[in-house]
This record gives structure tokens, sequence and C-alpha cells, in this order.
């Protein structure tokens, strides 16, 4: 579970790369849910950011992302939710 975690925030990384500078006290959460193939199924903001250009790039990242399968021992609980946290 950990490393499928790990390969999740690695991939959105990659794609989180804004043109624009945020302040860091900016934060948001959001909530995935990922079917077996790695797709995202569902996102719920559940703590939208102050800034609406930060939230944009975020959802903008997200959609660029490209999620592997999920791994066997994570199938059965598909779709598999994930909250993250996102810090500029």
């Amino acid at each position: 579970r950990s490393s499928f975690h790990e390969e999740l925030r690695q991939e959105f990384s990659s794609h989180f790369r804004p043109h624009q500078r945020f302040d860091p006290s900016l934060e948001l959460k959001i909530e995935l849910s990922i079917d077996r193939f790695g797709k995202v199924v569902e996102q719920k903001l559940t703590q939208p950011g102050k800034s609406v250009k930060f939230q944009l790039a975020v959802l903008n990242g997200l959609s660029q992302a490209r999620f592997g399968d999920l791994p066997k021992s994570l199938r059965s609980e598909a779709p598999y939710s994930v909250r993250l946290r996102v810090i500029p």
C-alpha cells in the first residue's frame, strides 16, 4: 500500500509544475477514487485551496497524470480511495 501511494505521489508530482509560483502557505486536499486500471474515476475537493489559480493548477496536473494498475493486493478495494494533500 505505501509503495503504491509513493508511486501516486511521484506521478502526480511529475505533472504538477505550475508556471506561476504559489505561496507555500497554500494547501489543498483532494480525494481520488482510482479503478483497478489506474484511472481516476472520481475526484472530490475535501479542502479547496484559498487560490483558484492554485486549485486549477492542481486539477490540471491530475488530469495529465497516468497512474499504473492497482496492485493485486488492492484490487478487491477498487475503486481505491486515496487522499492527497497538496502544498506548493
